[in-house]
């Protein structure tokens, strides 16, 4: 939780540079003065609250309403309607609609999102925001909200999987949850059909003796009373998703380029969607 600066903080401001960064910050009218001036002021700027565990609308609203205040409408002026109201505004305004017409002919599939996942392991900070821009981006592409499950927490969710939209970072090699959640989404009646995006250009590809090692217990052991499934399931696993060509998505690039890659996220998805959808007609 962020704890705004007291005056402790601002008595050992001068503490916190070295003599010689303070030097070069005064040779560039930088004094003590006037960052604690700065910090001083932003204490009492308008604060929007943003919970990191809320819904997507929850967090397209609070966007919505810094834009309506940096074009300078007022801090008393409300979000537009409810966060729904606020979702479609952002959809139409900010982030522009990268719906496929006439491929899902305005339905939703599988009644919305129950049958898609996007599904990652929180690694760290950055990644979690990943995820989230993934999620507002793909919910906006797809014209339904899409559910994010992290780590664990997307066993919960596995009932009605159809599609498993796998974010991968170098973490997930290290991580026996990832390989588990991934192996219970396959384990299905119908087996879930795996979707993987990169989002980094030189990510660790394991070596043929590494998948042996996983299946011999040596990597991404199981923690005591928590082994959900094999050694070998476990490989099985990180095999099936190593072997899908991944979708980019570029978090470092232009948002016109995100857009394509996004756009193209959706083709993917949609194609994966139909085929699962024909498979439950089917049984």
């Amino acid at each position: 939780e962020f704890q705004p600066p007291d005056e402790a903080f601002f008595a050992a401001l001068d503490t916190v540079w070295s003599p010689s960064a303070l030097a070069a910050l005064e040779q560039s009218g930088i004094t003590i003065d006037k960052i604690s001036w700065a910090y001083r002021d932003m204490l009492e700027l308008t604060q929007t609250p943003l919970r990191m565990k809320g819904t997507v609308r929850e967090h397209v609203a609070v966007v919505q309403s810094l834009i309506s205040l940096s074009k300078g409408k007022g801090e008393d002026e409300t979000v537009e309607g409810t966060p729904t109201a606020a979702f479609k505004t952002l959809s139409r305004k900010v982030v522009p609609s990268m719906v496929l017409r006439g491929k899902t002919g305005g339905t939703k599939i599988f009644g919305g999102a129950d049958g898609l996942l996007i599904f990652a392991i929180s690694a760290d900070y950055d990644h979690a925001i990943v995820g989230r821009i993934l999620q507002a981006m793909l919910t906006t592409s797809l014209g339904f909200e899409v559910p994010l499950g992290w780590d664990q927490s997307a066993f919960g969710m596995m009932a009605s999987v159809q599609v498993l939209a796998i974010l991968l970072s170098h973490e997930v090699v290290q991580s026996r949850v990832f390989a588990e959640v991934v192996a219970a989404a396959l384990s299905q009646p119908i087996p879930a059909d795996l979707v993987t995006i990169m989002t980094s250009t030189n990510f660790p590809f394991p070596n043929p003796e590494w998948y042996d090692d996983v299946a011999a217990g040596k990597l991404c052991p199981a923690q005591e009373g928590q082994q959900r499934c094999s050694d070998e399931e476990v490989a099985t696993a990180f095999r099936a998703v190593f072997r899908i060509l991944a979708l980019p998505f570029s978090t470092l690039a232009s948002k016109g380029k995100m857009e394509l890659e996004v756009l193209e996220m959706t083709r993917r998805l949609l194609a994966s969607m139909h085929k699962q959808s024909a498979a439950v007609r089917d049984v």
